[in-house]
């Protein structure tokens, strides 16, 4: 994969939407770091707080939730190397400007298809402009940093054949062609089970394993995991129980092999999965990871000075960009 993202601009958005669980860092965080980490690339992080505003109720601190999900993912690995960038997105408006000129060149009937549309309506529930012209918004997002890369799962595919289809209308609309068309990168992203065993990890279903939680707090989760009735001594499937699934969403490939042997072995009870899975989740997110997040959110200046840094250097791209679709619009008239 390396030698496929080299020499390209990469960007990946993620919601700022309360406490960080081991779910929000499978299907979101982890990748992100990789992709910061290749060499001759640049990784763009946007912390997509206005997409935040577009649920239908807000129960947590949204600035608190954006310094808790940038914290992360510095803590975490993010590569904080000067061709990398880490965006606000209510830092800039020109978002917001890019978004109205999008608009002009999409229909409602291409907005109507959108999956979180047709399952509100679906819902019979209230549908809010913010949610039926999300994908206009994203495709700014994707498009205003001059990414060509966005790192999708598959049941997310839409949001860039979205992004592709205002692209081509907006450039056709204009006479010119501004942006890149981003290609995809198609990921796995596995659905991680919630601690209940049984349904998504989700904040709303309260089945999370918060990331960076006490020690004892995550130590009582784990053991409250649920499991079947088999002995110690029993072999067990270890794609049927859940305390493995958890484990191998993010450990080390030699803790996975190791485990899995162990619970088809016999000889190795749920208990005893229980205390490995403990003690992999505390080597990954605890010990200076834990410190180092602890210590950005208490004290946040080692964060500003990064943002402002990165802050400079978005502003730069983005003005660029909507110069130039002014001048394309003639809407220069009167700048001085």
């Amino acid at each position: 994969m390396e030698a496929q993202l080299k020499s390209c601009r990469i960007l990946t958005g993620v919601k700022p939407t309360g406490d960080l669980h081991l779910g929000n860092y499978v299907g979101a965080i982890k990748p992100l770091i990789k992709f910061s980490q290749v060499s001759q690339q640049e990784t763009f992080f946007l912390c997509a707080d206005w997409h935040s505003l577009a649920a239908k109720e807000i129960t947590f601190s949204i600035s608190d939730s954006v310094s808790s999900l940038i914290a992360a993912v510095i803590a975490l690995g993010f590569d904080t190397k000067e061709s990398n960038g880490i965006f606000i997105q209510s830092h800039y408006p020109q978002l917001l400007e890019l978004y109205w000129y999008f608009a002009r060149f999409i229909n409602t009937g291409l907005l109507e298809r959108a999956h979180a549309y047709k399952a509100s309506v679906q819902e019979n529930t209230p549908v809010s402009l913010s949610l039926f012209s999300y994908p206009v918004l994203m495709a700014a997002d994707i498009t205003l940093f001059g990414s060509n890369k966005v790192p999708v799962g598959k049941d997310q595919a839409q949001h860039l054949e979205y992004t592709s289809d205002i692209l081509k209308s907006f450039h056709y609309g204009i006479g010119k062609e501004i942006f890149p068309m981003p290609e995809a990168i198609f990921q796995e992203t596995p659905e991680i089970l919630g601690t209940d065993g049984i349904h998504k990890m989700s904040k709303s279903r309260n089945n999370t394993l918060p990331l960076f939680a006490e020690p004892k707090k995550i130590e009582k989760i784990i053991k409250s995991l649920p499991t079947d009735s088999k002995t110690m001594e029993e072999p067990k499937d270890p794609l049927k129980t859940s305390i493995f699934l958890l484990l191998k969403s993010f450990a080390s490939e030699d803790r996975v092999n190791d485990m899995s042997q162990k619970l088809q072995q016999g000889n190795y009870g749920y208990g005893h999965a229980k205390q490995d899975l403990f003690f992999a989740f505390e080597d990954t997110f605890g010990g200076e990871v834990r410190k180092r997040y602890l210590e950005l959110k208490k004290y946040p200046e080692d964060l500003r000075i990064l943002l402002q840094k990165y802050e400079q250097k978005g502003h730069e791209i983005a003005n660029q960009k909507i110069q130039e679709i002014r001048e394309s619009l003639d809407l220069n008239a009167f700048l001085f």
